[in-house]
């Protein structure tokens, strides 16, 4: 429903009792969005509020948000609503609001999450339910279906001596800091208390199972969708929680569902890969003033420059499979350029600007290589080139003096290469090499034509290999990577003088500028994998790195 950079995330979220509707809170304040007609209606909401937590009267017709004042870092729970009005305060230094099922109470955090209040929907004093003790607080409230009892989550923070905010698998200390209770709404009569239980988020369904994420790791991300059958009459835990299902990579958060539990909407963080752009100072180089090119994109992926430099080649899987993209430097979206059945990717330009090469890739196993076509730069019908053999990669010189080349694996024992023609496809032998276990963008072509540089995997022996594509010997000269990482790949400089080489670290990836002689400068470090796309002029430098996303998913369900 919405993809939201980590400049404008979404921070709490909650689909409305029916299940017609979603209310979000980023930067901007809170939006509903409703589901059959995909429109978005902008709430009155507090002006410089971040949102917490949301949660809808059982009318549907109003929702309270809890969450902190930006410039006071006050605590407060506000009552919003659809109908144009402007947001009414109901409680200071209050938190995670919770409106009881039949509308008339809302139990709330307050003190600094360290005490639970309940309060009549109405108006009037509050009365303290809970109270926490030394060192630990409430992290989540939840209503039972018949209103008589309240389920707690209670988080101690001074049990253990680390500070982890992930629980590893298997670690019941860990765990042991996180608390199930329920508490009876009248009485403040404590109904059942069970240790090794960790949520912050979640729904209950009438006949008592409570369903929640619960997060095991941050990095690698994986988390378990869980199902607790508690009882409905006092909320006693009557079995151990069982796992629905694992997710890797998405972070899921912020669980919520209608009314009948036929519909559920979640906050999922993801980390992905955008485009960036910075400036190139010589000597050095230095590579500074980084911008980011793509936005609400799920991957996004460099390979060229357009003929002004005014536009970098790109894939990107928005559309589901990989496509290419052209995005403009002073656009805020890209411009489709070609789309395949199967994955589109590793776009360049042939050295007269006149096309778009790129490789479709086979699905099974995805990202092998099948066909080489092309496109002209102006816009059109791609067309597949008639390449024997077993495609492997293929690169294009950034200059009009170059040519594109082809690399091919026979048989698993040799590469050869070949000049690449985008309308007359492969020519006569270039050069052959011994084969080497290879991945996608390991080498490139410089600038006239003459040399393929190639990354060597070799971690004992690391090296970019320089490759004459002028005689068939196959000879290299190499350039020692000494120190600084394992070569995933080199693109040549704008000016053929040197190459920009992703490494793979112990702590993660850099970017490096290294010289013909081997004299070597880190440019940017990443914790995903990164490299360097020139400019034709040499001024700027494309490349690859993380950035987090947020974005609120719903689907139907069904339950056995």
């Amino acid at each position: 429903m919405t993809f939201n950079d980590s400049d404008d995330k979404v921070t709490a979220e909650a689909i409305s009792p029916g299940g017609d509707k979603v209310a979000y809170a980023d930067r901007f304040g809170v939006s509903i969005a409703w589901l059959d007609s995909h429109t978005t209606q902008m709430l009155a909401s507090p002006p410089a509020f971040r949102g917490r937590r949301i949660d809808w009267y059982p009318d549907g017709q109003h929702l309270t948000l809890s969450g902190m004042t930006e410039n006071t870092h006050r605590q407060q729970v506000w009552k919003l609503s659809p109908d144009g009005s402007q947001p009414t305060l109901i409680a200071d230094d209050a938190d995670l609001a919770a409106v009881s099922p039949d509308g008339r109470s809302i139990a709330m955090t307050v003190h600094g999450d360290t005490e639970i209040d309940i309060a009549p929907a109405a108006g009037g004093a509050p009365r303290r339910l809970l109270q926490a003790v030394e060192k630990e607080r409430f992290v989540f409230l939840l209503w039972a279906r018949s209103g008589r009892y309240l389920i707690a989550e209670r988080f101690n923070e001074g049990r253990l001596p680390d500070s982890r905010s992930t629980t590893p698998s298997g670690d019941i200390e860990s765990l042991k800091r996180w608390h199930y209770e329920a508490v009876d709404c009248s009485s403040g009569q404590l109904l059942a208390s069970q240790e090794n239980i960790r949520f912050d988020s979640g729904y209950i369904l009438a006949d008592g199972r409570l369903v929640y994420p619960e997060a095991l790791s941050i990095w690698p991300t994986q988390t378990n969708l869980n199902m607790l059958r508690t009882d409905p009459s006092d909320g006693r835990v009557l079995s151990p929680a069982v796992i629905l299902q694992t997710t890797y990579g998405d972070q899921p958060h912020a669980l919520t569902a209608s009314t009948n539990g036929q519909r559920i909407a979640v906050i999922l963080d993801r980390t992905t890969s955008d485009v960036f752009a910075g400036s190139l100072h010589f000597p050095g180089p230095v590579l500074d003033g980084a911008v980011q090119l793509t936005h609400r994109s799920f991957e996004s992926y460099p390979h060229a420059w357009s003929a002004k430099d005014d536009a970098v080649l790109l894939e990107n899987n928005n559309l589901g499979l990989a496509a290419i993209f052209e995005q403009r430097l002073d656009r805020a979206t890209p411009d489709l350029v070609a789309r395949l059945p199967i994955d589109a990717a590793m776009a360049e330009f042939s050295p007269d600007g006149q096309w778009i090469l790129f490789l479709g890739l086979d699905p099974v196993p995805r990202g092998q290589p099948r066909s080489i076509f092309r496109v002209p730069v102006a816009g059109g019908v791609p067309q597949q080139l008639h390449i024997p053999g077993e495609i492997e990669e293929f690169h294009c010189s950034a200059s009009k003096a170059g040519r594109c080349v082809l690399r091919e694996a026979i048989e698993g024992k040799v590469f050869v290469y070949y000049p690449l023609d985008p309308v007359k496809g492969m020519g006569e032998e270039l050069a052959r090499t011994p084969w080497v276990p290879s991945v996608l963008g390991d080498w490139s072509v410089s600038p006239d034509g003459s040399t393929a540089a190639i990354a060597s995997h070799n971690n004992l022996v690391p090296a970019i290999h320089l490759l004459s594509l002028l005689h068939p010997g196959g000879k290299f000269d190499d350039i020692p990577v000494d120190g600084l990482g394992v070569p995933l790949d080199a693109n040549w400089a704008a000016n053929g003088q040197g190459l920009f080489v992703e490494t793979k670290t112990e702590s993660g990836y850099s970017l490096l500028y290294i010289d013909l002689k081997g004299h070597a400068r880190v440019l940017r470090e990443s914790g995903a994998a990164i490299w360097g796309v020139p400019s034709h002029d040499g001024r700027r430098l494309a490349f690859p790195d993380v950035t987090m996303r947020t974005s609120v998913h719903t689907e139907k369900v069904g339950y056995n």
